[in-house]
């Protein structure tokens, strides 16, 4: 047993916002209860009663839809050649299996010559896994806490993942994440949230648009401004000084990616 929990508290990592360095007097008090809970995905126990936040910084998994460069990883990977078969499914249900092609119900799929294919991952970003506010402004400033740790982190630079789902059956979370600067993966969902955004940006009548949402850098102030927020001197300088750090890196990242 003493194993089992040793184990179980070194895939557990908890850590709190460290917020004095960021905000002022004002606002400190309100979200220093906040706490964001970094653990492994497979520990699953929480409790609804208080709001909660669990993120954790990680990277790689193939990266579908429409999003910036610098949030992606890309490389070659080679396609061997595929001859032609036919497959059906077995018993005429589930998982498909090759079969002749006088097979009655046989589906042809044809050849494919060897080629080259550009697959792309995630590169390192923070991945907010859940997040339960309280209707006061502890979702907006959980969010806010892992904007922040992932701009200071060098290696993620402000880069946040989420994946917009509905959590109390009522509405929908993607207008208030892309009020907060996020945007869909979906170019047709931000086609949505734009259009309902400019009709008032109710949340009762919210668009459903669940899938992935990312935030990109030129929405990092407003994602950090947004609300009643105000920040401490120090605070402001170390955001400028992260944002500036982050610009020097993407462009040598830039140089570097071009043809010499």
């Amino acid at each position: 047993m003493n194993l089992v929990i040793k184990n179980l508290l070194l895939k557990t990592e908890r850590s709190y916002l460290k917020t004095k360095e960021f905000f002022s007097t004002n606002i400190r008090l309100r979200i220093k209860s906040s706490k964001t809970l970094e653990r492994s995905p497979k520990v699953e126990k929480f409790t609804h009663n208080n709001p909660y936040c669990y993120s954790c910084k990680t990277k790689g998994g193939g990266a579908v839809g429409s999003m910036p460069d610098y949030y992606t990883t890309k490389r070659k990977v080679h396609i061997d050649a595929k001859p032609e078969y036919w497959t059906i499914a077995r018993n005429g249900r589930g998982r498909a299996v090759k079969c002749d092609r006088d097979t009655p119900g046989a589906i042809y799929h044809p050849s494919v010559p060897a080629h080259d294919e550009i697959w792309k991952n995630w590169s390192d970003y923070y991945l907010i896994q859940k997040i339960f506010g309280d209707g006061q402004g502890a979702g907006t400033a959980y969010v806010r806490g892992v904007v922040l740790k992932s701009l200071k982190d060098n290696q993620t630079r402000g880069k946040v993942l989420l994946e917009a789902t509905c959590i109390d059956g009522k509405t929908h979370p993607a207008g208030f994440y892309y009020k907060l600067g996020f945007r869909h993966t979906n170019e047709q969902f931000n086609i949505e949230l734009e259009k309902w955004l400019k009709e008032g940006g109710k949340k009762e009548n919210a668009p459903w648009c669940p899938g992935n949402m990312y935030l990109p850098r030129e929405n990092i102030m407003r994602c950090l401004n947004y609300g009643n927020t105000t920040y401490s001197l120090k605070g402001k300088l170390l955001i400028k000084g992260y944002m500036l750090r982050n610009k020097i890196l993407y462009a040598i990242d830039n140089l570097k990616s071009c043809d010499v």
